[in-house]
């Protein structure tokens, strides 16, 4: 276990945020710190993922390109893990990043998924990625619009108000 994982598992309740706060701040400082974080992002504890999925939301939203060489790794194998917390931070943070048309159609059909999960947050967090999506690759918009205008109607509270803002950017 690398050091990052120690520290993340001090106190090993699912329901806190134990030290991550406090560790993404460090890693905002050193990146280089960033590949104990996707390891630990990838490992099979959920606590380990959940906290280093934190860390690696904050990451991608402050300095995307120092998480963008790890962009490949996080598309083949942190998006087919189902765990809610690690679906939410993979949401949100791969859209962050620089990406190909191949990387945009692969992420389309994973958020689509998404949209089936039983979680309301990984729900939310999927529309909000394939809104995302259409502003990287604009030929989604339409298959992509009345999807939102549909979960916006039938979704979740969060859905539903997530929705109402999302369509103001799609139209």
């Amino acid at each position: 276990m690398n050091p990052l994982a120690r520290r993340l598992l001090a106190e090993p309740d699912l329901r806190t945020l134990g030290r991550a706060r406090e560790i993404a701040q460090e890693v905002l400082a050193r990146p280089e710190m960033l590949e104990e974080v996707v390891e630990a992002f990838l490992s099979d504890d959920p606590v380990l993922r959940s906290r280093a999925g934190h860390i690696l939301k904050k990451a991608a939203r402050q300095c995307p390109e120092e998480v963008q060489p790890y962009k490949q790794i996080l598309i083949e194998e942190a998006a087919g893990i189902e765990q809610m917390h690690v679906r939410e931070a993979f949401a949100v943070s791969v859209t962050k990043l620089e990406l190909n048309q191949a990387d945009v159609a692969r992420l389309y059909d994973i958020f689509l998924s998404y949209l089936q999960d039983r979680a309301s947050v990984v729900r939310t967090v999927a529309m909000q990625g394939l809104v995302d999506l259409c502003e990287m690759e604009p030929r989604y918009y339409p298959r992509v619009t009345p999807l939102i205008e549909r979960l916006t109607k039938t979704g979740s509270a969060a859905m539903r108000a997530r929705g109402r803002h999302l369509l103001k950017k799609l139209r």
